[in-house]
């Protein structure tokens, strides 16, 4: 993981039920960007919006490669899911 950055809106408490949505919204070269909805279904309240940059790295050397053509042939780039209440 390169980056992370998340917004909380909302607090949760126990024994809330929750969905999680998640989907890889970009794809370059090098890396990835992955998106997260939390959100509480029983108000329609989005409790937090998290964004994530993965990328790949040679763990034998310690850097950043390019993602492999197999990995990037099957990774599905989506827009924002719609929201579980709608």
């Amino acid at each position: 993981m390169r980056k992370h950055d998340i917004t909380y809106r909302a607090a949760a408490v126990a024994g809330d039920e929750l969905v999680i949505r998640t989907w890889v919204n970009a794809i370059d070269r090098y890396a990835s960007t992955r998106k997260y909805l939390i959100c509480r279904p029983a108000d329609q309240c989005v409790l937090a919006r998290a964004e994530t940059r993965w990328v790949y790295v040679d763990l034998r050397v310690h850097k950043v490669v390019a993602i492999p053509d197999q990995v990037r042939e099957n990774i599905q780039i989506s827009s924002t899911p719609p929201m579980p209440w709608a």
